[in-house]
């Protein structure tokens, strides 16, 4: 009985969970819509049309009854999180708002009165530039390798709770980006941190690469670095 009650509380958790995921995916992708048309940037309707057939996927797949669209939900909420992520860049340029300041105050309490960024940018060099900067490519594939694994393994156990850790991840990442924005130090801060770091081509591609399809704003902790320790300890549990 006690089990019953166990697994009826989890399953009843585990759907308002979704649901509240979905409605988040909704806002995202209904505020950034908006500031597109707002905008009237053209290279926001792409993201538009994709977020809104997301949103549609989404929505059938976390109220769906039957097997066949429960077992895709993880893998469609994976997708519609990188299908509205670039609408955040919209919101963000219709709507400017930054936390930086506040941001930096409590970095910089919290390390004695000089930030984590600010020590540490005495490492600055060229080759470090490039190890971090192929450190951050590589992370796209250390994403996608176990998703693809999961989602060829969508109905196991192991795959419900890789992809249900993941969109608690996200559920709390995005909401940090609405309530938190920040567009970063180096942005807000040019007198203190000076941009474009000193590297060679892996680092020069990646600032093209953010500057084309970054967001405009983060959040901290950042979705990279959160994402990136639930794929290292669920797929280390699961010898993936």
């Amino acid at each position: 009985m006690i089990d019953d009650f166990r697994i009826g509380t989890a399953e009843r958790g585990g759907k308002f969970s979704h649901r509240c995921y979905l409605g988040l995916i909704i806002l995202i992708a209904a505020s950034g819509i908006l500031a597109a048309i707002k905008l009237q940037d053209r290279q926001f309707i792409a993201p538009g049309v994709l977020s809104l057939l997301s949103v549609l996927l989404l929505w059938r797949a976390t109220c769906a009854q039957t097997q066949r669209w429960k077992s895709w939900l993880g893998v469609i909420q994976f997708a519609s999180s990188w299908l509205v992520f670039t609408l955040f860049k919209a919101i963000h340029l219709a709507s400017p708002r930054s936390f930086d300041r506040e941001l930096l105050a409590l970095d910089r309490h919290l390390f004695g009165g000089i930030s984590a960024t600010e020590r540490v940018r005495v490492l600055e060099n060229a080759w470090l530039s490039e190890v971090m900067s192929l450190c951050y490519l590589a992370f796209y594939l250390i994403i996608l390798l176990p998703v693809i694994v999961y989602a060829c393994k969508r109905n196991s156990l192991a795959s419900r709770g890789f992809f249900y850790g993941l969109m608690l991840m996200y559920l709390f990442g995005f909401t940090g980006y609405l309530l938190v924005p920040a567009a970063g130090p180096y942005l807000q801060f040019p007198d203190l941190f000076s941009y474009p770091p000193a590297g060679g081509a892996i680092t020069a591609f990646l600032v093209r690469l953010v500057a084309q399809g970054g967001p405009a704003w983060t959040y901290s902790p950042a979705c990279t670095a959160a994402s990136a320790c639930i794929f290292s300890a669920i797929c280390s549990c699961n010898d993936i």
